[in-house]
């Protein structure tokens, strides 16, 4: 018996194959007893998601050309998006043959793939809380020197562990710079206005007012 997702198209003696992923992917969910989303499901590139519980999810797609029968399955988790590509814990992933037994794939998918996602999200959480601590204590310290400082403007997006400092004053100087979670800054752009500019900013940095 051939494969069940695996799909015939003649078009005037030229054989065109396709694959039945969202089939496929309800088949998965319902062998796993997980709930599963089908968008696009009419498109050729159809997306499909199953929820494991526990904040994982897994992403389902198909290989084309003499891999058709082949579906690739990747794990995400909830909190993933506010890390960073290089901080985030690598997350499992597998490609499995969809003419397989479905009870044999949902244990296969479940220990390769689900199981360890379950403990790759445990550490993401721990990261996000860390670095959602962070950003709060950043947030907090940017507030404080733009209500102190008149005319300086702390710019900080969404998940970074840094800030944009940016000073613009005429008669002072204008300063681009960054600003770190321990209050530690970085000047990329110091330009300050008056003749005795340097001395001023040589006795602050010489620890002088």
């Amino acid at each position: 018996m051939g494969n069940p997702y695996v799909t015939e198209t003649h078009h005037h003696g030229r054989v065109d194959y396709g694959f039945k992923l969202a089939t496929f992917g309800r088949d998965l969910a319902k062998a796993l007893a997980m709930p599963v989303t089908v968008d696009h499901e009419e498109s050729n590139y159809p997306s499909v998601s199953i929820d494991c519980g526990d904040g994982v999810s897994i992403a389902l797609r198909n290989e084309y050309g003499a891999k058709r029968s082949k579906v690739g399955v990747w794990a995400g988790c909830k909190g993933q998006a506010k890390l960073d590509h290089h901080e985030r814990p690598p997350m499992p992933s597998a490609t499995i043959d969809s003419g397989r037994d479905m009870a044999a794939l949902a244990r296969d998918v479940t220990r390769r793939v689900i199981e360890p996602a379950r403990m790759a999200a445990v550490e993401t959480a721990e990261r996000v809380a860390k670095k959602d601590a962070i950003t709060g204590g950043l947030r907090e310290l940017a507030k404080e020197l733009e209500r102190s400082y008149p005319g300086l403007q702390v710019i900080h997006e969404t998940n970074k562990t840094t800030a944009d400092l940016y000073f613009n004053r005429p008669g002072v100087g204008f300063l681009h710079g960054t600003l770190y979670p321990n209050g530690t800054c970085s000047f990329q752009r110091v330009s300050l206005d008056g003749a005795d500019a340097p001395r001023r900013l040589f006795a602050i940095l010489s620890g002088g007012n």
